[in-house]
């Protein structure tokens, strides 16, 4: 390496490395004391502040077909319909349905 080249590279300073650290240090400190006090301030709770107007609609269980190698099975109709969770306010949906005058529900893999 020429010196030139080797000039532009010095190494740090003990002092140069203090430094940086230093304010490395105070930046972060100030930061996590900021994020802590922002965190601190806010309440992560909204129990017993809201009022719900509409009934949760939960469908009846269904009883599953049983299958010759004793796995259930349950026989579903998928569709798009209409429901409608406010009053008077239709909204699209896809559901299931179990036959053909029954109520279209959201549907989720049993477990």
């Amino acid at each position: 390496m020429s010196p030139r080249i080797r000039d532009r590279f010095k190494r740090p300073t003990r002092r140069t490395v203090l430094t940086v650290g230093g304010v490395a240090t105070v930046a972060g400190l100030g930061w996590g004391a900021n994020w802590l006090s922002v965190y601190n301030s806010h309440e992560r709770s909204n129990v017993g502040k809201l009022g719900f107007r509409n009934p949760l609609r939960i469908p009846e269980l269904l009883d599953p077909a049983a299958s010759r190698d004793g796995s259930r099975r349950y026989e579903l109709n998928l569709i798009s319909g209409k429901s409608q969770f406010l009053p008077g306010k239709q909204t699209a949906t896809w559901g299931a349905m179990r036959g053909p005058k029954d109520t279209v529900w959201p549907t989720r893999t049993p477990e």
